[in-house]
């Protein structure tokens, strides 16, 4: 179980998960589960190459033969990339 708070501006939405009762893991190098977040624009692939011109590292991993776009911040956290077609 877990709760949403949901953030809204303009067209712009940011949502937190909270997990409930959940004994949290200390952070690795390698996770998996709910520990990201994605952030969605009109076409990944135009904005992880504008990413890429502004110095921004960005990530394109196959995975069950398609691709999942990331950016990463100064601080190593990775933020998945959807657009509308995803």
């Amino acid at each position: 179980d877990c709760r949403l708070l949901r953030l809204k501006l303009d067209k712009k939405y940011l949502e937190l998960f909270s997990l409930e009762g959940a004994k949290l893991k200390r952070r690795s190098s390698v996770s998996t589960g709910y520990n990201h977040w994605a952030l969605n624009v009109s076409d990944k692939v135009q904005f992880c190459r504008r990413m890429l011109k502004n110095k921004v590292k960005a990530i394109k991993v196959e995975r069950n033969n398609y691709y999942i776009y990331f950016i990463q911040d100064p601080d190593g956290n990775l933020i998945e990339i959807r657009d509308n077609k995803s």
